[in-house]
């Protein structure tokens, strides 16, 4: 998963060239961007991965879920709604995770808890700078 913060540095990579308004409103909605990043690392990554291993055991034994940002908002401590699913390092996650505190019924029903059957912490972001821009990317097992 590669989420992207607005920068003026292009790489020569086709995954990093994903278009990002640069209005003013889209700018306001850094925050719950962020809050969606993290929520859907934990929903679309780590939990379907488990589905995955799950249903075709003993074939898959193992899963990675690699996440990479130019954001470094990623890996401070969130607060607000989307404190639950931080991408803080060796913050546990195990069994329910849902929105804390005041969000959208929308944002509920598009993006309802994520149950994750084991216990998973992100033990370290490794940092790597290309072009002058800088990286921080984690891998996490499933």
């Amino acid at each position: 998963m590669y989420r992207q913060k607005n920068t003026d540095k292009h790489l020569a990579y086709p995954c990093f060239l994903l278009p990002l308004p640069r209005s003013t409103a889209a700018q306001k909605n850094v925050h719950f961007v962020l809050k969606i990043g993290t929520f859907r690392f934990a929903d679309y990554n780590v939990e379907r991965l488990e589905l995955v291993k799950k249903y075709f055991t003993p074939n898959i034994v193992a899963g990675f879920c690699i996440f990479m940002t130019n954001d470094k908002s990623y890996i401070n401590t969130p607060k607000g709604a989307s404190a639950t699913f931080t991408m803080e390092v060796n913050k546990k996650h195990k069994g329910k995770l849902d929105w804390a505190g005041e969000v959208a019924e929308s944002t509920k029903r598009k993006l309802p808890p994520i149950w994750l059957d084991n216990e998973y912490a992100i033990e370290k972001w490794d940092e790597v700078k290309n072009k002058g821009i800088e990286f921080y990317y984690t891998i996490v097992e499933v």
